[in-house]
């Protein structure tokens, strides 16, 4: 819980490094290398890009129906703090125009849009799960184009090279591999991995393998999955009854689109499943 004036506030420690000292903030502020000797745009808790050609420290946030920005201009002393209770919002396209504003800076001049064949772009269409927490999203093909859909919304996928795409206008791009299964990772950060994989569409018999009650030695509770009519749910303590949605084998998705995934033992029943977003 916080104020746009808290997060300039926070900002501000930066530059006068009151709070840490200035070896904490440069350390927070160093792009991290991959084990393969690949640097990242992802530092401590902060991406350090390049944008209009000024030197931006940022951040984005979102949950629930909240979408958040935070960004700082270190070479013009301008900061930038946007809290939206829009889940369509896009703070950091807000954020960027407010910041020229200040900075003088001139949007470059994005690359022409690259002309790719609509087969090969078909070729890529299908559901994906975000290797890091099984979110589930999937490449469509809407009026004469890509998109990438996830529960949070739907996001235009441009092409500006052979496979790789802009991200709408957040200023990320989308690289997918030709590769089996195919896989696409976001620029910048290699935690935004996606990887096809074939929906399921499990019957009500089959669903009838992953009802039970489970404990959880981290959060000492119970959740129960249980079916109710052809679909399976979730309960959670006293929480109400949640309706999971399939995704892939062994996988659902809740309605604000958290990734519930089921576990087997070597036997191959049903022993454990882990929950995130």
């Amino acid at each position: 819980l916080t104020t746009v004036t808290d997060l300039l506030r926070w900002n501000e420690n930066f530059t006068h490094a009151k709070v840490g000292g200035p070896e904490f903030v440069r350390a927070q502020q160093t792009p991290a290398v991959l084990a393969n000797g690949r640097t990242i745009s992802y530092a401590a808790g902060l991406m350090v890009a390049t944008v209009d050609g000024l030197r931006e420290v940022a951040h984005s946030g979102a949950t629930g129906g909240y979408r958040t920005w935070l960004g700082r201009y270190p070479d013009k002393g301008v900061s930038v703090a946007v809290l939206c209770n829009f889940a369509q919002a896009a703070p950091a396209v807000l954020g960027r125009r407010t910041a020229r504003l200040w900075t003088g800076a001139e949007p470059r001049e994005s690359r022409p849009a690259y002309s790719a064949d609509p087969a090969q772009l078909r070729s890529l269409t299908g559901l994906y799960r975000r290797v890091r927490d099984n979110t589930a999203a999937r490449i469509e093909w809407k009026d004469g184009g890509l998109q990438l859909s996830r529960k949070s919304g739907d996001t235009a996928l441009s092409p500006i090279a052979p496979h790789e795409f802009a991200l709408g206008a957040t200023g990320a791009n989308l690289v997918c591999e030709n590769s089996t299964p195919v896989r696409c990772r976001t620029t910048g950060d290699d935690s935004q991995l996606y990887e096809r994989v074939d929906p399921a569409t499990p019957s009500t018999a089959a669903l009838a393998v992953f009802a039970g009650a489970y404990h959880s030695q981290e959060t000492v509770g119970t959740a129960t999955i249980a079916i109710r009519g052809e679909a399976l749910t979730l309960k959670v303590g006293g929480s109400a009854e949640i309706l999971l949605e399939p995704t892939f084998q062994d996988a659902f998705q809740t309605p604000t689109g958290s990734a519930i995934r089921f576990f087997r033992d070597t036997n191959g029943q049903v022993a454990s499943f882990s929950a995130g977003d």
